[in-house]
């Protein structure tokens, strides 16, 4: 069966990325013959808006950016897409987030990142890969006065997520969507809120099938967006 792909999304780190953490030439070179066929891509991360938008600089108008695990969907500077956390919800994680030992935590927005002040500078390191745009702040129980919309907190333990940040935040499955991003990362957001359902945005906003969309992922937060194509694959590390 011949296929009419007219969509690829892609995960970031372990599917298009390289060990190291980079974006590979190979993709450079593809990129613009995929415009040339038609073909739109995108890429779909835990990351944040503006670190995106910094990876791909030099392909900023050409590529569709699910951020924050779906939270926000943008297209050539055009927010298709926003799911802001309400704030009362959020300061009582926050409250959490300041007793688990060993967490560093932060809440991420349209504009930017907030974290408090960390006890690890490693574990600030670690984040700011992540979160190129990140403001560190006295008290991130204080949203009301941030202009922004908060879309995700994200809390990161180096020891593990599952069993040093997740068993405190389970509580919050009924009613938010609480995803392990990675081994060491947890995201929690808005209920529905996922790469899938962002992907399903992208398709009904440019009339694209399930037939014609293809997928990459390798990790639970990449799951909710495999049936939104009909050629998804999951990478060996997955």
């Amino acid at each position: 069966m011949q296929k009419n792909i007219k969509l690829i999304v892609s995960d970031m780190d372990g599917t298009l990325l390289d060990k190291e953490g980079n974006i590979t030439q190979e993709f450079w070179d593809i990129l613009p013959m995929l415009e040339k066929k038609g073909v739109k891509f995108a890429v779909a991360s835990g990351r944040q808006y503006a670190t995106l938008k910094a990876m791909f600089a030099d392909a900023q108008q050409d590529i569709i950016f699910i951020a924050e695990n779906g939270g926000l969907v943008s297209y050539q500077d055009e927010i298709l897409a926003i799911a802001e956390m309400p704030k009362t919800e959020l300061k009582e994680m926050i409250h959490i987030s300041r007793q688990q030992e060993g967490s560093c935590f932060l809440i991420s927005g349209e504009k930017s990142a907030y974290i408090e002040q960390p006890d690890s500078e490693e574990s600030l390191a670690e984040i700011q890969k992540y979160f190129h745009k990140l403001e560190i702040v006295e008290d991130l129980t204080k949203i009301d006065e941030y202009d922004d919309r908060i879309v995700k907190l994200t809390s990161y333990n180096p020891k593990g997520s599952e069993k040093y940040i997740f068993p405190d935040f389970e509580k919050f499955q009924e009613n938010y969507d609480v995803v392990l991003s990675g081994a060491s990362w947890i995201d929690i957001c808005n209920p529905g809120v996922d790469k899938g359902k962002a992907v399903e945005q992208i398709k009904q906003k440019f009339g694209i099938t399930t037939d014609e969309v293809m997928i990459f992922g390798d990790h639970l937060n990449d799951a909710s967006m495999m049936p939104c194509g009909t050629y998804s694959y999951a990478m060996k590390n997955a």
